[in-house]
């Protein structure tokens, strides 16, 4: 990311294992935007930057840590996600359409088997086109 100059898109998924473990949505979003600063900081002067926020995708209800708690919580997370908006000259900002990707009902209910992480890829890929744009 301190490359002198050159374009970067930086693809930002975190926070499934936070939520897992119990944090809130407040909680969440203050580490995930304090972590977005440093992106932006450290990207200043230094090139284009397209930054895209991933949405996590909702927990199947059979996951072993799903509650109704901890899905608002993530439900939450990627509200701010969506509505986040990046003031700096060179930094652009995209929220990923991932909230809705869908489980299999073969999979863990948290982990994405290889077509849900394909379906995920795509709206990873239309934020990118744009965010491009």
């Amino acid at each position: 990311m301190q490359v002198n100059p050159c374009y970067a898109i930086i693809i930002y998924l975190a926070g499934y294992n936070d939520v897992i473990s119990g944090s809130s949505a407040s909680g969440l979003w203050s580490y995930w935007s304090a972590q977005m600063n440093v992106f932006v900081s450290e990207r200043s002067g230094r090139g284009k930057t397209l930054i895209v926020g991933g949405q996590l995708g909702k927990m199947g209800t059979w996951y072993s840590g799903y509650s109704a708690t901890k899905q608002a919580q993530l439900t939450g997370l990627n509200n701010s996600i969506e509505n986040y908006s990046v003031s700096a000259a060179n930094v652009r900002y995209a929220a990923s359409d991932t909230e809705n990707v869908g489980h299999n009902a073969g999979d863990d209910g948290l982990h994405y088997f290889a077509n849900e992480n394909i379906n995920f890829a795509a709206g990873i890929l239309d934020a990118i086109v744009a965010g491009l744009q």
